[in-house]
C-alpha cells in the first residue's frame, strides 16, 4: 500500500462542506471516521475515505457507508460511495466528529 499521511485540516474541512452539499441528509450523520490520505500512482489524486452510517430518503439508516473523495490541486475532484479501496486491510481511520456535528 501507498505511504499515509494524515489528512491536512484543509481537506477535512473540504470533505465536510462536499458532504454537507451533496447529501441527501447529512445532518444525521453518526460514527463518523476519516482515513489517511493515499495518493493514487495512476491518478495523481490525494484520495481520502470517510465512513459513517446517514440516513437515505425513507428516514432509515443505511449502515456503515465507505466514501472515497479525490483531491487534486487541493480540491475536491469527485466522491465514489462505496468505494472498493477504502476496504483495504492497512489502511489507517481515525474518528470524525467535525463530520457529526454539522
Amino acid at each position: 500500500m501507498a505511504s499515509q499521511t494524515p489528512p491536512t485540516a484543509a481537506e477535512k474541512a473540504a470533505i465536510v462542506k462536499y458532504i454537507k452539499e451533496t447529501f441527501y441528509d447529512p445532518y444525521s450523520i453518526r460514527d463518523a471516521s476519516i482515513s489517511n490520505a493515499l495518493t493514487l500512482l495512476d491518478t495523481g489524486y490525494r484520495a481520502i475515505c470517510v465512513r459513517f452510517n446517514a440516513k437515505n430518503r425513507m428516514g432509515g439508516y443505511v449502515g456503515m457507508t465507505p466514501t472515497s473523495v479525490r483531491f487534486k490541486g487541493g480540491k475536491v475532484e469527485s466522491a465514489l460511495q462505496d468505494a472498493p479501496g477504502c476496504n483495504r486491510p492497512g489502511l489507517r481511520y481515525a474518528p470524525f466528529p467535525a463530520l457529526e456535528n454539522l
